[in-house]
């Protein structure tokens, strides 16, 4: 019964491990896009002629916008950094559990192991003792 629950709690373990895997993935993804974006924003007036006011008015607005995406994706990264804090703790959790199970089933066999040695060395002094009082049956 022990055995049965063990392996499903490691399964929901790897479980949690891989969305936690995937998590930090998409947070890398998300800074990536954010660095990018940043850049754009910041490289956008490069080689452009400012002197002429449309250009220049053009510049600023689409700076506007990227910036706009700058902040919206800070919001992204922090909302993806909380969720991909809870799943670690959940993980750090869950592997305490996990381990403590283990440590319990490796108790119980170890018990079992001892009592089926204790059996063993009782029938083995028993016969001893048998063969010790009826030396010629």
């Amino acid at each position: 019964m022990l055995k049965h629950y063990l392996t499903l709690q490691q399964k929901q373990l790897d479980q949690l491990g891989q969305t936690m895997h995937a998590q930090q993935q998409t947070l890398r993804q998300e800074q990536q896009r954010q660095q990018q974006l940043e850049h754009y924003r910041d490289t956008l007036a490069q080689g452009l002629d400012l002197r002429n006011p449309l250009i220049r008015q053009n510049c600023d607005g689409m700076q506007q916008q990227l910036q706009i995406l700058v902040n919206g994706q800070q919001q992204l990264i922090a909302q993806s950094h909380t969720e991909l804090q809870q799943s670690q703790l959940e993980f750090r959790l869950h592997y305490s559990k996990v381990k403590g199970l283990e440590r319990l089933q490796q108790t119980k066999e170890q018990q079992q192991l001892q009592r089926a040695e204790r059996r063993q060395q009782n029938m083995l002094d028993d016969l001893s003792s048998h063969r010790f009082a009826h030396p010629h049956r």
